[in-house]
């Protein structure tokens, strides 16, 4: 695929396979080979091979444009993509890669798009969603995962070794309402997400429990199932793109409100996108922008903090999630050797690409392992799955939380 990666001289006029000539990606020119996203790239990094990489798909996308490469030959490239977007922030022409990736997703004839991930589909509807996390959880809690864990195909395997180890559903749902403790200091508006409610229930139950003792009224109103961050990452831009409309109408209906939070960092860069009133807010970005109320107490821990890359790359939160935990007495705060690399589970990437998942994952696992942390901390929770994955069957696996479990450690009245 080489010889495509690269085109010198005049480009070909006539339309290319997405319509029009030329004319459809002319964002892709922007590009100037320099390379300074590929030490940036974790599958460049872990492939060494160039169509591997941002400034590879880029030109895979053109010559696919140009006609001289079909979609099919240039399918392999553009699916591994973890759609991290490490090489934006680094990018001296700025070139809009998430943007130009998702156009030509968008543009290709029906017959030529990429098959939807059947995770789309399962958390199209509130119904299925609670159907998949049930399923999730039994097969976790009747040891059932690990033994079909041993089977190929690798997808399945690498799947079922994600599912968290203590899956738990939460004991929130839509149309609840916690009033604030005390005196009222702001009043919030929770997005419960699909995975994050059925399998990580602890962390959106220690989140409500923060807020309430911090004096913030939170509202679960009736929502969608799911934000559309899945179906963009997977390619369906404009289900994404609805998805994440309907999201955020459910979620403002509220005119006092102060902010819309979102626990997943992945979610929160979604819809990040489409808020163009900036309300939509990382829980630990609101409360450091809030200010705590009462004293922290000591928690002894190591803890290896995971930056997830739509937290880096595109949020907002990290700088205020490492000040909040770094305030907490004894907790001894490790920051990720390999930040800028990603962990591998790039929203359904890691069921399409099992194999690379496992080598990124084990690489994160192991830099965030170097200093012998007691806890590992991620806000993503597709960023925990991979890391639950990557532990494998060690006989000391570690704890994996979202940093507000930590926080809510230090805030926890004993």
């Amino acid at each position: 695929m080489t010889e495509f990666l690269r085109p010198e001289g005049r480009t070909d006029q006539s339309a290319g396979i997405l319509g029009e000539a030329r004319g459809l990606l002319p964002e892709v020119l922007d590009c100037m080979h320099c390379g300074l996203c590929l030490e940036q790239c974790a599958t460049y990094r872990e492939s060494g091979a160039e169509d591997r990489s941002p400034r590879g798909r880029l030109f895979v996308m053109r010559a696919v444009d140009e006609g001289r490469l079909t979609a099919q030959q240039a399918e392999p490239s553009l699916s591994s993509c973890l759609q991290c977007r490490a090489c934006e922030p680094v990018c001296p022409s700025k070139v809009n890669y998430h943007g130009i990736l998702e156009q030509y997703f968008a543009k290709l004839p029906p017959q030529l798009a990429p098959q939807t991930s059947p995770i789309v589909w399962w958390l199209s509807t509130t119904t299925r969603v609670h159907q998949l996390g049930r399923v999730g959880r039994w097969l976790r809690q009747s040891g059932l995962a690990k033994v079909l864990g041993a089977f190929p195909p690798r997808a399945m395997q690498q799947g079922l070794a994600a599912l968290p180890q203590s899956a738990t559903v939460s004991r929130w749902s839509s149309q609840s309402h916690v009033p604030a403790m005390g005196h009222e200091r702001a009043r919030v508006s929770l997005m419960l997400g699909c995975l994050e409610r059925e399998w990580f229930g602890p962390v959106l139950d220690d989140l409500v429990d923060v807020l309430k003792w911090q004096g913030v009224t939170v509202r679960m109103p009736k929502q969608p199932a799911c934000c559309g961050a899945f179906a963009g990452h997977a390619g369906d831009a404009m289900t994404g793109r609805q998805q994440a409309q309907d999201m955020l109408q459910a979620l403002q209906q509220d005119d006092h409100l102060d902010a819309i939070l979102v626990s997943s960092a992945g979610c929160h860069a979604w819809l990040h996108e489409f808020d163009p009133a900036a309300r939509v807010m990382e829980p630990m970005a609101f409360l450091a922008t809030l200010g705590l109320r009462g004293a922290l107490q000591a928690v002894p821990q190591i803890a290896a903090l995971q930056e997830a890359c739509h937290q880096r790359n595109v949020g907002d939160g990290f700088e205020a999630t490492r000040t909040l935990l770094q305030a907490v007495p004894e907790l001894t705060l490790v920051a990720d050797p390999e930040a800028e690399l990603c962990c591998g589970a790039g929203g359904a990437t890691f069921l399409r690409e099992p194999e690379q998942a496992q080598d990124l994952g084990r690489r994160k696992h192991q830099a965030l392992c170097q200093d012998n942390p007691d806890v590992l901390l991620s806000s993503n929770p597709g960023c925990r799955m991979q890391l639950q994955a990557s532990q494998g069957s060690s006989p000391k696996p570690l704890a994996i939380l979202h940093p507000i479990q930590m926080l809510w450690r230090a805030l926890k009245p004993r």
